[in-house]
C-alpha cells in the first residue's frame, strides 16, 4: 500500500508538475504573443516615426529651397529698389540743374525784356518829343500863314493872334 501510495503521490506530483508546466507554457505563449504584439506595435511606431522623419526631411528640404528662393527674390527686389532710388536721385539732380538753369534764363530774359522795354520807352519818348516839336513847328507855320493871309487881306494881327 505504501508503494502504491508513493506511486500515487508521485503521479499526483507529476500531474501537478505537468499542470504547472502546461500553465507555464501557456503563460510563456501568452507572453510571447504579448511580446510579438509589443514588437509589432514598436515596429509600426518605428515605421511611422521613420515616415514622419522622412516627410519632415522633405518638408525641411522644400522649406530650405523656398527660403532660398525667397531670399533670392528679396535680393532681386532690393537691387531693383536700389536701381530705382539711383534713377530717382539722378532725376532729382537733373531736375534741380534744369530748374536752376531755367531760373537763370528767366532772370536773364526778364533783364533783357526790361532793357528792351526801357529802350523802347525811351525811343517812343524821343519820337513823341520829335512829333511834338514837329507839331509845334507846323502849328507855328499855320499860325504864321494865317497871319500872313489876314495881313494880305488888310487885317491887323496882334502878337497873341487876335485880330
Amino acid at each position: 500500500v505504501s508503494t502504491q501510495s508513493t506511486g500515487l503521490e508521485r503521479d499526483e506530483k507529476i500531474e501537478g508538475l505537468v499542470a504547472q508546466l502546461k500553465d507555464a507554457q501557456m503563460q510563456i505563449s501568452a507572453k510571447d504573443k504579448q511580446m510579438q504584439s509589443v514588437e509589432q506595435e514598436q515596429f509600426a511606431h518605428s515605421t511611422k516615426l521613420e515616415n514622419e522623419n522622412r516627410d519632415l526631411g522633405i518638408q525641411l528640404s522644400a522649406s530650405k529651397s523656398s527660403e532660398e528662393e525667397l531670399r533670392k527674390a528679396l535680393d532681386d527686389n532690393l537691387m531693383e529698389l536700389q536701381k530705382t532710388n539711383k534713377m530717382l536721385s539722378d532725376s532729382e539732380s537733373i531736375v534741380k540743374s534744369m530748374q536752376a538753369s531755367l531760373e537763370q534764363r528767366s532772370s536773364s530774359l526778364q533783364n533783357s525784356l526790361q532793357s528792351e522795354s526801357v529802350a523802347k520807352c525811351q525811343a517812343l519818348e524821343r519820337q513823341n518829343v520829335s512829333i511834338l516839336s514837329s507839331l509845334e513847328q507846323k502849328t507855328d507855320q499855320v499860325s504864321k500863314l494865317e497871319r500872313d493871309m489876314l495881313q494880305t487881306r488888310g487885317w491887323e494881327v496882334n502878337y497873341d493872334g487876335s485880330v
